[in-house]
């Protein structure tokens, strides 16, 4: 475990397999998130509590260590929105 971890991986002993490691924020340090605003996705910033939204957020993979990747991510829901409206 020592070795994937090193690489940057994990095993998944669940689905037995072995899977990338995502970073998470420490208790108290700030991590974004894609949220909606009243008109568009954006980014927004939280501070980790490893409270359940926290947890949900990883979970659903709306976790970001940037502002810029979380807006990036944003900006790409806000084309697909506008290509279909």
């Amino acid at each position: 475990l020592d070795a994937l971890a090193k690489d940057g991986k994990t095993w998944n002993a669940e689905l037995k397999r072995i899977e990338k490691l995502r970073w998470r924020a420490k208790a108290g340090e700030i991590y974004y998130s894609v949220s909606q605003s009243a008109e568009k996705a954006k980014a927004f910033s939280y501070k980790e509590g490893h409270s359940e939204y926290d947890r949900m957020r990883y979970r659903l993979a709306n976790y970001y260590q940037t502002e810029k990747q979380a807006q990036s991510a944003a900006d790409r829901i806000n084309a697909i929105f506008a290509e279909n409206l």
